[in-house]
Parts: C-alpha cells; structure tokens; sequence
C-alpha cells in the first residue's frame, strides 16, 4: 500500500502528513487517515485550508474526528 510505504520508517525524504492522509483515506483507513491528518495540523500544514473541500477525504466527512479537525482549524459548521 502506498501510504505504508510514505509513512515508513526509513523513506528517502519524510513524510508528507497530508501525503499520507490522502492514500489512507483512499484506501478507506479513517483512523490513520485521521491519525495522519492530525500530524499535518500539529506541523502546520498549509494545505489544511482546502481539507474541507478535497475530495481525497470525502470519506472522513461523516466522522466526528473530521468534523473536530474542521472546527480546530476553524471553518464554520
């Protein structure tokens, strides 16, 4: 799977959170899309400001833990 090889241990260049969250979201793994996602928005990933509309996490949508990401960085309900 692609997002075990990009959050593996030794890759050659570290992992992009959002990279990550992305394949395990598509691959249907909530929690560590989640988990990935919450690594992007401790390291003040960029690309959080386009979460709510990237259709990679559409997925998520329904999740509690999204919605409580959405909230943190601060879309409106």
């Amino acid at each position: 799977m692609i997002a075990r090889a990009l959050a593996s241990p030794a890759p050659p260049a570290p992992p992009r959170a959002l990279v990550v969250a992305t394949w395990y979201s598509r691959a249907g793994d909530a929690d560590q899309a989640l988990q990935w996602l919450e690594k992007a928005y401790e390291n003040h990933a960029p690309f959080l400001l386009h979460l709510k509309a990237a259709q990679a996490f559409d997925p998520l949508r329904g999740d509690p833990r999204f919605v409580a990401l959405l909230k943190r960085i601060g879309f409106p309900d």
